[in-house]
Parts: C-alpha cells; structure tokens; sequence
C-alpha cells in the first residue's frame, strides 16, 4: 500500500492521519473533504479539518461499520 503522491501536501490533523494509516485507509482523492479507501474496498468521507473530539469518534464509528473493527 503506497501513499497517495499528494499524500505529504494534505493538511490535516495528525490524530485523524495516523488514525486511518492505523485502521490501513489511504487517500483516494480530497477537495473539502478527504476520501479514504480501505484495503477491502470500502470509502469513508471525512473532512479536511474536524472541528472537535467528538468528530473523531464519529470517524472512528464510520471506520467499524466499513471494516467491523477500529483499531483507536
């Protein structure tokens, strides 16, 4: 699994970054938000820049109904 080539140009928070390298998401395209695909196959939709905690927990919720665990 190779890093998307613009990959080093997203700004984001590093929790949400290392959240989905941990889970084994990569970047499949951004704009305002950022699509992850998993190693399955599956998508989640986050945004660029999650306003709060709360949002990573939302995130970590969509990652478990995509791959049936989350590894935080």
């Amino acid at each position: 699994m190779t890093p998307a080539p613009f990959e080093s140009e997203i700004e984001m928070p590093k929790e949400l970054k290392k959240l989905m390298k941990k889970n084994q998401f990569e970047v499949i395209r951004m704009n305002k938000h950022i699509v992850w695909q998993h190693q399955n196959g599956g998508k989640v939709t986050t945004s660029k820049t999650p306003s709060c905690k709360n949002a990573i927990r939302n995130i970590m919720k969509d990652i478990k109904t995509v791959t049936g665990v989350c590894y935080a």
